[in-house]
């Protein structure tokens, strides 16, 4: 092979022809490179999430067109600002046809680097592609020229062209991928920018490299005389080949922008599915202990009512002096401690009669403050914050209260070296699709009352359990277990529901719910029947 015919062995490099550039052209054709090259860097991370997809094939192909038309554009914009001093035209078949190496190069770079891990070895393989691409298309192109000239290449130039990307395009590569492990909120913005800048350096720094390598003698070349496109329309199809190559790229990535909007929404309205699918799940869980519980409640309340008057019967035939008086006394006590940890199961149960009232809850709550401070010893703080404006609720007073006193004893217990307890109430507008909202409630004004403390909190799976009748972590005869049952159906009952707020070491919130009242509802019926709520537990990371 005549290595002469294709380099610049034994010529006089001063007798080439002089070359000049118009230097916006330049810019453009690197705006270019850095817009096509963040496009197809964009493809890479969509290729994997359609891993499997038949639409993997169409981003895979949309990928390589749009860098393979970005680098050929590129270069012949670089071509129109390569000035000199002779006419110059090019052969229109062999232009269009140096687009080929470059989408060829770019689509098999595209699927070996679009990977969920990518390995150093697909990373080289694929900037090797990429930078043998951008190489091949380049010299292909310059293969179009036509002018009466002898186009020569020196062989340093030559292979540092290739060099330069190959290695530009490997950089750009392993950016795009450490950046987008790294962690950093920012990692989205700095991938798509860098990778781009990198990989659009890769196809610009090639081309002048070349072109640096490129020498043009005036020596007549009858094979290549002016007989292709003419400067103005060569630039007229460069022109269009670009715009279509901006628009395309453009296309792609509002279209990817939208795809990724299309699957965020599917994955909200899932997580709201599978919300509502776990609240209902939880619902009907308690709901069925709760009939259960009911139904055993309601048995062991008549036993109960036959020991607490056959004790009253054999109480009163003894003598006034007989002994046995103090050990009847006695057991009526326990008969009616019995009696009261059934009225708790009733109201678990959702059974028992409640005395309901439209009730202004911020006087209520005020109201407590000394009994709840009274149930505490003096290692605990107890605040109390209630604005001067609360909506009014339909609701049992007597039950609201012994729900509170249960929430900061358990609070209470849950620092035995001290602590501060919290209460506070508030207004809140639930609006229709609110997450926070159970299905089947409706949206609204609210009361929300919470109890915080800064105690040990709750490991989530104990969170699941904390309002199963008879479920306790206290110690044997500190606790019944019916504390949270019985607040979990005051709620229940009063058309609202609880959300609880724990982790371990920061603490537990407990947050009551209660629907406002509705004055027009209220003027027609006041005793209308509550709305079956559930309960919403909402563990932290610890």
């Amino acid at each position: 092979m005549d290595l002469a015919a294709f380099f610049t062995i034994g010529r006089d490099l001063a007798q080439a022809l002089p070359e000049t550039y118009n230097f916006w052209l330049v810019a453009l054709s690197y705006a270019m490179a850095s817009l096509a090259s963040f496009t197809f860097l964009q493809f890479v991370g969509r290729i994997v999430e359609l891993r499997g997809s038949v639409l993997r094939l169409a981003w895979l192909t949309a990928g390589a067109v749009t860098m393979g038309g970005g680098i050929w554009a590129m270069h012949f914009l670089a071509m129109l600002a390569y000035i000199l001093p002779i006419p110059v035209s090019y052969d229109p078949l062999v232009t269009i046809a140096s687009m080929v190496p470059a989408i060829l190069a770019a689509g098999v770079a595209l699927h070996v680097v679009a990977r969920p891990v990518v390995t150093t070895v697909r990373l080289l393989i694929g900037g090797t592609l990429m930078g043998a691409g951008i190489g091949t298309m380049h010299y292909t192109g310059m293969a179009a020229m036509r002018l009466e000239a002898l186009v020569r290449y020196d062989p340093a130039l030559f292979g540092a062209s290739v060099g330069a990307a190959v290695v530009l395009a490997i950089i750009a590569l392993q950016v795009r991928f450490w950046v987008g492990k790294s962690g950093s909120k920012n990692s989205p913005a700095v991938q798509a920018m860098a990778g781009a800048l990198i990989l659009g350096l890769a196809v610009t720094a090639m081309h002048y490299i070349a072109m640096a390598s490129t020498f043009c003698f005036s020596a007549p070349d009858p094979a290549r005389a002016p007989s292709g496109l003419n400067p103005g329309m060569f630039a007229t199809v460069v022109a269009i080949i670009a715009g279509l190559v901006l628009v395309m790229a453009i296309a792609a990535v509002i279209f990817d922008r939208r795809v990724r909007l299309e699957i965020a929404m599917r994955k909200e309205a899932m997580a709201k599915e599978q919300r509502a699918s776990e609240q209902l799940l939880h619902a009907r869980k308690l709901e069925a202990v709760g009939q259960l519980t009911g139904g055993i409640a309601h048995d062991f309340n008549n036993i109960l009512s036959i020991i607490t008057i056959k004790l009253e019967a054999v109480d009163d035939e003894l003598p006034a002096e007989s002994p046995l008086h103090r050990k009847i006394v006695s057991a009526q006590d326990a008969a009616k401690r019995g009696a009261d940890l059934v009225a708790r199961l009733m109201t678990f149960a959702r059974r028992r009669q409640h005395t309901l009232a439209e009730t202004d809850i911020g006087i209520l709550l005020n109201s407590l403050s000394g009994l709840l401070s009274a149930a505490v010893p003096r290692t605990i703080q107890v605040g109390m914050s209630v604005p001067e404006t609360l909506h009014t609720c339909v609701i049992d007073r007597s039950e609201l209260d012994t729900a509170l006193l249960n929430l900061v004893v358990n609070a209470r217990d849950a620092m035995p070296s001290g602590g501060q307890i919290q209460v506070s109430a508030c207004n809140r507008y639930l609006k229709a699709g609110d997450p926070l909202l159970p299905a089947g409630l409706r949206p609204g004004d609210w009361v929300e009352i919470a109890v915080r403390d800064s105690g040990t909190g709750m490991p989530p799976e104990i969170q699941a359990r904390i309002f199963e009748p008879f479920f306790t972590t206290k110690g044997d005869g500190k606790g019944t277990g019916l504390g949270l049952a019985m607040v979990h159906g005051f709620t229940y009952q009063s058309g609202g529901f609880l959300t609880v707020d724990s982790a371990l070491g920061k603490g537990t919130t407990f947050s009551l719910y209660l629907p406002a009242t509705d004055r027009t509802l209220a003027a027609e019926d006041s005793r209308a029947q509550p709305v079956t709520a559930g309960t919403i537990l909402n563990a932290r990371a610890a």
